[in-house]
């Protein structure tokens, strides 16, 4: 993959022609792409008809590293349904999923297995897709797959579905609101019935948030497309639910009569410090908090074994404790508890994050990860997993008989397992083997220049390796990836993973680089210089787009408000258009690129490091930004190769170990991914990829430019001023439309052949018109003078008491207009040559007559 240390160099020498002399660029040996031709049905007939076999004797994760666009899931989901084995493929949206179904060169599918807010049938599904009004249902809700979706989007109920799904799965959601009792929902939804024919059929479609659900996982063999992200659950801390955590602990504190009401007391007063820090203006590290400092309780210590870990014993048992006070504590006659949340309340469920906060801030953090990996005991049993009763008897003795009972008592009823023999009353909530989960907790920032930042906790936690799919029954198809992430996702060794089909592949495409700025979506929105710089990259869109016919257009999500898209082209945020297949189109423009907050990938690199201490987390930061907080820049190389050989090189962003892979594959890798969208590698004709950033990818450079040179008229190029070419428009409209009085009146002499004044007579006419020029008489000499040295304007005889006089020759004048003012017929290579012409004309017109017989325009009035 681009930027290993093999394409790190230091800079040695400075690029000395003149089109890139401003940029800091250097140059380098070239890498060796190793790139190679190949028939793309035979590599398909490879794929379908041998990969599958090099899997099923591969005992670890197989990766299918294949060019985007060869037909890789196709061709290898055929050649598993060939030897009638049962599959999952996973997919990153429902959209794909579809597209998979309908496909007719792909298997047959007996299951789309669909999401809860998904509509229940498939052709408001594909109207869905195709962004029309459904046939069936009009203006009105299409059904979905759980009718909560159907309710209004501010419904309590559903507000409280989403946030319960969110934390702990779809079916823990419909158990905790009890959705059955539901007169719109009744027994069973679309979404809970689709599972019951999941054991009857042999081949699946999801999307990748299912691949850690066993019922899903162990079906057969998991195909997952493109893996984005590491399949994380994330929850976000306000002061609000810091808040509203706060109250639930002090009920539990409060009540005085139980063995961990001091201990939850301790725990209140540490989330009161992270509240505290939230509402300072630039918040305090956790680090520098102080840790609850929890005290031994008598009714843990008496269950506690040699090997039992104390304090993870204890915050599980605060965890039980606040789970169970946020149901509404009902359960039948039978012991069965009924699980319904309060619609109404928005309180985080579990206390994972706080706890884990507690060990950023001190605490032990193995204690801490195994507390979090418990299950609290109150719907699970936390031995074997079967549902949590009460004890009968002990209901039946202080409740009354009706079929609901209500007000749990805690020290006269007890949860208790009927199948394994589990009981509150004696039992630990941490015995046995329990897997620490890899989790982690930081502050994001808000901007502090504003009035009133509002800062958030980010908790993080991969999913535990016992939910993920085996490695050996899993196949990752996947154009760019990091097999290191994968092993640390796995917590396999790197050595178990293979790779196929990783070898680049030569596209048929022409590849046109910028070298002179990143352009993250900051740049572009930055008030000092975002208006200039998009009118630029927007001056850059209209002209590359006119010069084909059908154009995608890749940026930042937030960035598309700042930029027009032309009818003839398409826009796609990054991250969000991997695959999606754009075959028809001949180009596409790439502006910027993709940056997401540095704390996502460095905290992502933690978890995945968590436990491995032979990684390399790296994370010092390689920049370009004069800051002193970063280190100088790594010069990192092209693939790219001049007439001469010799490479370039640029200085850019960078990160060492595994944080600097990750950050290269959620910015370069997505470059990658996303001009693939066009298919280069499978194209018959040429297509034309433009990178507006200077960020180094594996993609093959033909043209490294500048941005200027890719979106200015060519007037730019040739360093003539916006003032001249105005002055010379000027002068054209008044020869092709002035009447012969207003000729009269402008100038000193004139034909149908010549425009004739002295300098001061060009400023009256010039600053006379309407949109005319506002400038003084000695910038309109400078004009002359530039025009003159294009061939343009000839010097007169001398006036006395007036001046030197100056010719515009009409007919050279309208051609030279045309071609000044183009930025769409002319290539980088064709304006740079043009500029040497210019320079070694002496002030002729070969330079006009060069560009006439060597190339056309779009001017339909023939000049040229």
């Amino acid at each position: 993959m681009t930027g290993s240390d093999d394409d790190q160099i230091k800079p040695e020498i400075r690029d000395p022609t003149t089109d890139l002399a401003a940029v800091d660029i250097h140059k380098c040996t070239p890498p060796n792409r190793g790139e190679k031709s190949i028939d793309i049905e035979q590599r398909r007939g490879e794929i379908e008809n041998n990969r599958y076999a090099q899997v099923q004797n591969n005992d670890g994760l197989s990766i299918l590293g294949d060019d985007p666009g060869i037909g890789k899931t196709t061709s290898f989901t055929r050649g598993v349904a060939n030897q009638n084995e049962p599959f999952v493929i996973y997919l990153p949206k429902h959209q794909n999923c579809r597209e998979f179904e309908l496909d007719e060169l792909k298997p047959d599918i007996g299951l789309h297995l669909k999401g809860p807010n998904q509509p229940k049938h498939d052709g408001c599904l594909d109207a869905e897709i195709e962004e029309k009004q459904c046939d069936n249902h009009g203006d009105s809700v299409c059904p979905k797959m759980c009718p909560i979706y159907e309710q209004a989007p501010d419904d309590s109920i559903r507000r409280r579905f989403e946030a319960v799904r969110k934390e702990r799965g779809t079916g823990q959601a419909h158990r905790a609101l009890n959705l059955k009792e539901k007169d719109w929902h009744g027994d069973k939804c679309p979404w809970q019935r689709q599972w019951d024919r999941l054991d009857n059929v042999e081949r699946v479609v999801t999307v990748t948030e299912y691949a850690t659900d066993e019922r899903v996982n162990s079906h057969g063999l998991n195909i997952i497309d493109d893996l984005p992200g590491f399949l994380e659950k994330e929850q976000t801390l306000s002061e609000r639910n810091l808040r509203e955590i706060i109250g639930g602990l002090e009920y539990l504190a409060e009540t005085g009569n139980s063995s961990i009401s001091n201990s939850v007391a301790e725990l209140v007063d540490f989330i009161q410090q992270l509240q505290d820090t939230l509402q300072e203006d630039e918040p305090s590290e956790m680090k520098t908090l102080s840790p609850p400092n929890f005290t031994p309780q008598k009714e843990i210590g008496d269950r506690l074994s040699d090997d039992t870990d104390e304090l993870a014993e204890l915050l599980a048992w605060i965890q039980h404790a606040y789970r169970e006070h946020l149901l509404l504590k009902t359960v039948d006659k039978s012991g069965e508890l009924q699980t319904y949340y309060d619609a109404d309340d928005e309180t985080p469920f579990y206390l994972d994050s706080i706890f884990m906060a507690a060990a950023v801030a001190g605490l032990p953090e193995d204690s801490v990860r195994r507390a979090i990996g418990a299950s609290p005991g109150v719907e699970q049993c936390p031995r074997c997993g079967e549902g949590s009763k009460y004890n009968k008897g002990q209901i039946e003795n202080i409740f009354t008989k009706e079929s609901y009972q209500t007000q749990r008592y805690v020290n006269t009823s007890y949860h208790s397992c009927g199948e394994c023999g589990w009981s509150e009353k004696n039992d630990l909530l941490t015995e046995g083997d329990i897997e620490l989960p890899r989790a982690n907790i930081w502050i994001q920032k808000d901007d502090p220049d504003k009035l009133d930042p509002i800062h958030k906790f980010i908790y993080r936690q991969l999913p535990l390796v016992d939910d993920l799919p085996n490695p050996s029954q899993t196949v990752i198809l996947d154009a760019t990836p990091v097999p290191e992430a994968y092993a640390l996702l796995f917590q396999i060794n790197p050595d178990d993973i293979t790779v196929t089909g990783e070898e680049p592949v030569e596209l048929n495409a022409t590849i046109t680089q910028i070298v002179d700025g990143q352009y993250h979506r900051g740049t572009i929105a930055n008030d000092e210089r975002g208006k200039s710089l998009q009118d630029r990259l927007q001056r850059g869109i209209d002209a590359l787009s006119a010069q084909h016919n059908r154009v995608i257009v890749v940026g930042h999500q937030k960035a598309k408000e700042y930029f027009e898209v032309p009818i003839n082209a398409e826009w796609i945020s990054f991250h969000s258009g991997r695959g999606l297949d754009f075959p028809k189109h001949d180009a596409v423009i790439i502006i910027g690129a993709p940056h997401t907050r540095t704390k996502d990938f460095v905290e992502d690199a933690k978890l995945l490091a968590m436990d491995q201490n032979a990684v390399r987390l790296g994370g010092e930061e390689h920049s370009t930004r004069r800051d002193t907080e970063v280190s100088e820049p790594v010069y990192r190389k092209y693939y790219y190769r001049d007439s001469s050989g010799m490479g370039r090189a640029v200085p850019t962003k960078s990160y060492k170990g595994l944080v600097g892979k990750l950050f290269r594959n959620r910015r370069e890798n997505e470059i990658v991914q996303l001009a693939h969208r066009i298919r280069p590698t499978i194209a018959d004709e040429e297509k034309q990829i433009y990178l507006l950033t200077n960020v180094p990818t594996e993609l093959p450079v033909d043209n490294l430019v500048t941005l200027p040179e890719l979106t200015e008229p060519v007037y730019h190029q040739l360093d003539i001023t916006e003032g001249a070419v105005r002055l010379l428009e000027l002068c054209v409209q008044q020869a092709e439309e002035g009447r012969a009085a207003e000729k009269n009146r402008w100038f000193n002499e004139w034909d149908e052949n010549t425009l004739q004044h002295t300098v001061s007579g060009f400023h009256e006419f010039a600053t006379s018109q309407k949109d005319g020029l506002d400038v003084e008489e000695r910038t309109i000499r400078n004009y002359i003078k530039e025009l003159q040295s294009l061939g343009i304007v000839e010097e007169g005889e001398y006036i006395q008491r007036e001046g030197r006089t100056y010719d515009f020759d009409i007919a050279t004048s309208k051609k030279a207009l045309l071609i000044l003012t183009n930025n769409t017929d002319f290539e980088v290579d064709t304006v740079r040559r043009l500029a040497e012409i210019v320079d070694s004309a002496n002030e002729s017109t070969e330079w006009i007559e060069w560009v006439s017989e060597h190339l056309q325009t779009s001017d339909e009035s023939g000049v040229l």
